[in-house]
């Protein structure tokens, strides 16, 4: 429900481009409905936190703050909404912003509340299946596919690995599993009290 911003990544990356195309696909029908009103649908040139938290500041200024979800594309662009959230006067939190990639300034806030989740794509086990495809290539064996995406050229053969949303609720253990990818004393460097006691 509500006011969405969407701030996406550079506008010469397919990346930047299709992740945008991805909340249109899941928002558009709601907008359409009116249960929810597209008020920004920004790039942000070079994936850069000043000109995320530049957009952010004019939806929030041109909606009177009235902004009731920041879906940014990349953490540290989020790192520029919480700033324009800070200087509009607004409650850290108080608008659900998330992003992706789980760097940790992004970890840091989800633990502290002023922000909702960051998208993780998994890119460790991304790496395990492009490994296991390329070893099934050369042995001329199935790559176990289990869709087809289409390049413009031709249906290309797709193993999909997952992607998940880690917020507040997911953090711990997120954290204590992903110790390869973030210390888990520093994500709760500023939180000592929420961290948790992994097993």
């Amino acid at each position: 429900k509500g006011n969405y911003a969407l701030i996406g990544g550079d506008p010469g990356q397919t990346g930047s481009t299709q992740m945008q195309e991805g909340y249109h696909q899941v928002l558009d029908p709601l907008a359409e409905k009116g249960e929810i009103k597209i008020v920004l649908d920004q790039f942000s040139s070079g994936w850069k936190t000043e000109a995320a938290q530049a957009h952010a500041e004019n939806a929030l200024t041109q909606n009177d703050n009235k902004i009731d979800a920041f879906l940014v594309s990349y953490d540290g662009m989020s790192v520029g909404v919480m700033q324009a959230v800070d200087g509009a006067g607004l409650a850290p939190g108080s608008i659900p912003i998330t992003g992706q990639d789980m760097e940790l300034a992004a970890a840091q806030a989800i633990v502290e509340g002023r922000m909702f989740g960051s998208v993780w794509p998994a890119p460790d086990e991304m790496a395990v299946a492009g490994a296991k495809t390329a070893i099934a290539m050369a042995q001329c064996q199935d790559i176990g596919a289990t869709d087809k995406i289409n390049n413009n050229a031709a249906d290309i053969p797709w193993v999909k690995t997952p992607i998940y949303l880690v917020s507040g609720k997911e953090m711990p253990e997120f954290a204590c599993s992903h110790q390869h990818w973030l210390g888990i004393d520093e994500v709760y460097k500023n939180a000592p009290d929420k961290k948790p006691t992994c097993q």
